[in-house]
């Protein structure tokens, strides 16, 4: 994300779109490191746990966001160059992709573990 950052900053400069992103990504990521934290801080806490399904919600929202504005921007007209966008907009549906197979794996198919096993398992794994 760093390296991406300084490219896109370097290259084509401040843009809206691009900032809109970040700023949606930076607060994504306070969530999910807040989840880490508690996760870190021993079995006593898997009980908070809890929320992990919505977590990855969260995440596949993340990236359905900025594709629908990155979009929109692009049929608006903007003024980033057009293989940034193209190459955006590539790399968010990757992430859909991979996040919505996440969670249709892990939560909703017969052979993942629904959200209280999931949260047992992770008890048993940190004892």
């Amino acid at each position: 994300m760093v390296l991406i950052a300084w490219i896109t900053l370097k290259y084509i400069g401040v843009r809206e779109e691009f900032g809109i992103v970040g700023a949606l990504n930076t607060g994504v990521h306070v969530i999910m490191y807040f989840y880490y934290l508690v996760g870190a801080m021993g079995p006593q806490y898997q009980k908070y746990l809890w929320w992990k399904a919505y977590l990855t919600k969260i995440q596949i929202g993340q990236f359905w966001v900025p594709q629908i504005y990155l979009i929109a921007t692009v049929v608006k007209g903007c003024q980033s160059p057009n293989v940034t966008m193209f190459w955006t907009i590539t790399n968010t549906s990757v992430f859909i992709l991979l996040f919505v197979n996440f969670y249709r794996k892990t939560y909703t198919s017969g052979q993942g573990m629904n959200e209280k096993e999931v949260r047992s398992e992770n008890i048993k794994k940190s004892t």
